[in-house]
């Protein structure tokens, strides 16, 4: 029996660790290019971690999606939103929250947008 109530609490707690990254990663569908830093805090909530690097700013998210943790990277411009990036990595058994990985600036999107017009005939 005592071995029976583990294994229920671990596929209860499992379950609730995918529900969540799946949450984290269709909430990063809702942000677009030009957005706030309000805008997203509305969405994502307040970032785990922050990284700042002149006028470019960083802010890390993450969840744990099966046997992966996985960073999700909100890239800001001037306080806009110029990007989102993800990055997986094999699964922290202290929790993704605990340990976030160093920025790479070589990720950050160049601040331009493409404006496509298509004509109909």
């Amino acid at each position: 029996m005592k071995y029976l109530i583990i294994l229920f609490a671990l596929i209860f707690a499992s379950c609730s660790t995918i529900d969540e990254g799946l949450d984290v990663r269709e909430k990063t569908l809702l942000i677009s290019y030009g957005d706030t830093k309000e805008k997203v805090k509305e969405i994502l909530g307040m970032p785990g971690d922050r990284s700042f690097l002149g006028k470019e700013e960083a802010w890390q998210y993450c969840s744990s999606v099966s046997y992966n943790d996985v960073y999700y990277t909100v890239w800001f411009n001037d306080g806009f939103v110029t990007g989102v990036t993800n990055k997986v990595e094999e699964l922290s058994w202290a929790g993704c929250n605990q340990h976030f990985p160093q920025i790479d600036w070589g990720q950050v999107q160049p601040d331009k947008k493409i404006d496509i017009n298509i004509k109909s005939d």
